[in-house]
Order: structure tokens, then sequence, then C-alpha cells
């Protein structure tokens, strides 16, 4: 499922990379705030049963869950701006 949403959004030209490794769950995400990710989205079973993700934003630290579609969307309006 990480791999269908990475080609989803290469195919519209942004950068992102998978987090496969052996790493506890708590350590990704501290890694991705160290590296200040702006967005980390987070794949579980939960999200690939209802095609959607969860996402935690760097700079407010929120943690939502939205559609793909959706999140596309949202990171090409921020791109216009």
């Amino acid at each position: 499922y990480a791999e269908k949403i990475k080609e989803i959004f290469k195919k519209e030209w942004f950068r992102i990379s998978i987090d496969d490794s052996d790493d506890s769950f708590s350590k990704k995400i501290r890694n991705g705030e160290i590296l200040k990710i702006p967005y980390l989205i987070i794949v579980w079973e939960k999200e690939q049963s209802t095609d959607s993700l969860s996402i935690r934003e760097y700079v407010s630290k929120k943690q939502y869950e939205i559609w793909i579609d959706e999140f596309l969307n949202k990171c090409k309006d921020e791109v216009k701006i």
C-alpha cells in the first residue's frame, strides 16, 4: 500500500520516500521531525482498508486522517501558493 501511495505522489512530481527500516514507529516519527519533513504520511492496515492516509504535520504537530485524493489536492494547492 505504501508503494501505491508513493507512485501516486511521484506521478505528480512530489518528493516522497518510504522508511522501511527496522526502527520503532516512535523513532521513525522522531527522525521525521528531526529532518523537518513537512508531512509524515503514516500508513497502517486501517488506512489501507479505508483507502486513506494518516498525516502528521511538522509545523502544527497535528495528526489527522484524510482521503488520498484530498491530501494530494491540498499538496498541489500549497505548491501553487
